[in-house]
Protein backbone atom coordinates (compact mmCIF):
# COMPACT_ATOMS: atom_id res chain seq x y z
CA UNK A 1 0.00 0.00 0.00
CA UNK A 2 2.65 2.50 1.01
CA UNK A 3 4.86 1.50 -1.94
CA UNK A 4 2.10 2.17 -4.49
CA UNK A 5 1.24 5.52 -2.92
CA UNK A 6 4.92 6.54 -2.91
CA UNK A 7 5.35 5.57 -6.56
CA UNK A 8 2.21 7.48 -7.55
CA UNK A 9 3.41 10.55 -5.67
CA UNK A 10 6.79 10.45 -7.41
CA UNK A 11 5.13 10.02 -10.82
CA UNK A 12 2.85 12.98 -10.15
CA UNK A 13 5.84 15.10 -9.17
CA UNK A 14 7.71 14.13 -12.34
CA UNK A 15 4.62 14.92 -14.44
CA UNK A 16 4.35 18.35 -12.82
CA UNK A 17 8.03 19.08 -13.41
CA UNK A 18 7.81 18.02 -17.07
CA UNK A 19 4.68 20.13 -17.53
CA UNK A 20 6.48 23.10 -15.98
CA UNK A 21 9.39 22.75 -18.42
CA UNK A 22 7.03 22.42 -21.40
CA UNK A 23 5.10 25.49 -20.21
CA UNK A 24 8.34 27.47 -19.93
CA UNK A 25 9.40 26.40 -23.44
CA UNK A 26 6.02 27.34 -24.94
CA UNK A 27 6.21 30.69 -23.14
CA UNK A 28 9.62 31.37 -24.71
CA UNK A 29 8.29 30.41 -28.16
CA UNK A 30 5.32 32.75 -27.76
CA UNK A 31 7.71 35.51 -26.66
CA UNK A 32 9.86 35.09 -29.78
CA UNK A 33 6.77 34.95 -32.03
CA UNK A 34 5.39 38.15 -30.51
CA UNK A 35 8.79 39.81 -30.94
CA UNK A 36 8.89 38.90 -34.64
CA UNK A 37 5.31 40.10 -35.06
CA UNK A 38 6.11 43.41 -33.34
CA UNK A 39 9.17 43.99 -35.55
CA UNK A 40 7.15 43.20 -38.69
CA UNK A 41 4.37 45.59 -37.69
CA UNK A 42 6.83 48.38 -36.88
CA UNK A 43 8.51 47.88 -40.26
Amino acid sequence: MTLTSDSSDSSEKSDLSSFGSVYALSKQKLHSIYRIYDTQTTL
